[in-house]
């Protein structure tokens, strides 16, 4: 276990960064009057649920960690002569998250998208896969067996059990705008129009365009091209060895990763990176790939937990004056 002193930074991690709106929604979970025990602090649970993902700790591990440690029963919440919060009332508040986290990630969005200058972003989509808690079912190899939502689909290593978190990230900033969880047999086509349009969405309700959409080649379908040409968004997305053959001066990548084409499309593409290290971040740094739910709703809340601890990251690193920090999840974590 870490000294105590270690978790400093997580108190300066909740007190750099505005939750009220998170802590309002999460209120909104339980009955405020009437009949019935009142609810456990609401607040320190949705810190609580903060916790558990900054440090990739199931509920069982949290509540012995958090129950043992000054710093990290402050973050929660928890008063001195107060007991931990229980596994059942942990367990239960993040089943009612589902109902709420979607709209506390697309609110702080905003808030951050807002203190961005540039009127128009770009914006760079990607698919990140998770594998599921669950093996695969005996008699249908393709699904899960206590996960019956899980897919068999394409994964680092050959074809995995799990699912596919797609995102859209700000270069530079590089916080996420919109998500969308999906069974990992599903491709990028599928979802591309739904995770531009909340990216788009999020923009639109900070006052802000899109200028320029970044993505790789499982992102090509003619459909989803005009769509941006219709919105008047640049796409930069390279062509498949299979789409328009032997047509020159169009973006391509071959199988070293080497970009080939126009000049200004490769310098634009190479903002893409800005995808992996989001994903490196959350995979590595966050419970993102330590999947302990089961079920695409329950999956998709654990993503946007996940998501939303990335900007938190971001916002507190502007907001103490240290945006050095805005990308470092270790810097508020150890």
């Amino acid at each position: 276990m870490l000294r105590q002193d270690s978790y400093e930074t997580i108190n300066a991690l909740f007190g750099g960064v505005d939750l009220s709106l998170a802590h309002g929604l999460a209120r909104s979970l339980f009955h405020e009057d009437g009949p019935g025990r009142p609810p456990r602090r609401p607040e320190g649970l949705m810190n609580m649920a903060l916790v558990m993902n900054l440090k990739g700790w199931g509920i069982r591990q949290a509540i012995r960690e958090v129950g043992g440690n000054e710093r990290l029963r402050e973050a929660c919440l928890i008063q001195e002569d107060e007991e931990v919060y229980p596994r059942s009332v942990v367990s239960r508040f993040i089943r009612r998250l589902e109902k709420v986290i979607q709209a506390i990630f697309e609110g702080e969005v905003v808030q951050l998208l807002k203190r961005i200058k540039a009127r128009r972003l770009v914006a760079v989509l990607d698919a990140i896969f998770q594998k599921a808690w669950s093996r695969r079912d005996p008699e249908n190899s393709r699904v899960g067996f206590s996960d019956k939502d899980a897919r068999v689909g394409k994964a680092p290593g050959g074809k995995k059990l799990g699912y596919k978190a797609h995102l859209a990230t700000i270069p530079g900033h590089e916080i996420i705008i919109a998500l969308v969880t999906a069974s990992a047999n599903q491709n990028e086509k599928r979802h591309a129009e739904a995770l531009l349009e909340r990216a788009e969405g999020a923009l639109r309700s900070a006052g802000k365009g899109l200028k320029r959409a970044i993505a790789d080649s499982q992102f090509s379908f003619e459909a989803f091209r005009k769509s941006l040409a219709g919105k008047d968004v640049e796409a930069i997305i390279p062509y498949p060895a299979n789409q328009r053959k032997g047509e020159r001066g169009l973006l391509r990548v071959d199988k070293k990763f080497r970009t080939h084409g126009p000049y200004h499309q490769r310098l634009k593409y190479r903002e893409r990176i800005a995808a992996e290290h989001v994903g490196a971040r959350l995979k590595l740094h966050t419970a993102f790939n330590r999947l302990k739910v089961r079920g695409l709703s329950m999956v998709e809340t654990h993503d946007l937990v996940s998501a939303l601890c990335l900007n938190l990251i971001w916002e507190a690193a502007h907001n103490l004056g240290i945006p050095r920090k805005a990308r470092s999840i270790t810097y508020f974590n150890t």
